[in-house]
């Protein structure tokens, strides 16, 4: 899960402070040619200090308030101490606030339990959460993970061979809510 949420969300996790500013002035740039907030720029701390200490109001003022408090809360925590916040604050759809319920909710399952294809899946909401089980797709599906997987082969090549990534893009994946018998897990 970690793997496929770095891979997702910010690349260049563990080689920023906190800001990644070359994200964050294309986003910007971006921006001002659209006439609006299309993209964000934002990293990982970026998205948990907003999570934990803002509002997720769409401002320039939250931006500007963002940056030095993602600079301060990359140099208090560990990297995987901010994984840790973003992933038990970050929104997944369908009600599921952090990875523990959108683990229980797509797949009845403890997060620690999520096979490869199924945090791939999970990895790639965030950006776009879906709000109802309609949403949830087969053809949202196989984008979200394919999308997530081809990520994660770029980010960690050595990691992950091309065999165990094309097993999780295909594999089959079954929802909680298809389930008769599926109860939420107690984690």
């Amino acid at each position: 899960m970690l793997d496929s949420i770095v891979a997702s969300e910010d690349r260049h996790y563990y080689r920023h402070s906190g800001v990644d500013w070359v994200a964050l002035h294309r986003a910007i740039r971006f921006n001002i040619q659209a006439g609006s907030f299309r993209r964000g720029g934002s990293t990982i701390t970026m998205q948990a200090t907003r999570c934990e200490f803002l509002t997720r109001d769409r401002t320039v003022w939250r931006k500007l308030c963002e940056v030095p408090l993602a600079l301060c809360v990359d140099h208090l925590l560990t990297k995987e101490e901010v994984l840790v916040l973003y992933l038990g604050h970050t929104d997944f759809g369908l009600g599921a606030m952090g990875v523990r319920d959108a683990a229980r909710t797509y797949f009845g399952k403890k997060a620690i339990n999520l096979t490869l294809s199924e945090a791939a899946f999970l990895a790639s909401l965030p950006p776009r959460p879906p709000r109802a089980v309609p949403e949830v797709t087969h053809r949202l599906v196989d984008a979200c993970r394919s999308r997530a997987l081809a990520r994660l082969r770029r980010y960690r090549p050595s990691r992950y061979s091309e065999a165990e990534l094309e097993r999780a893009r295909l594999a089959e994946l079954t929802f909680a809510w298809e389930r008769n018998d599926a109860r939420p897990a107690n984690d």
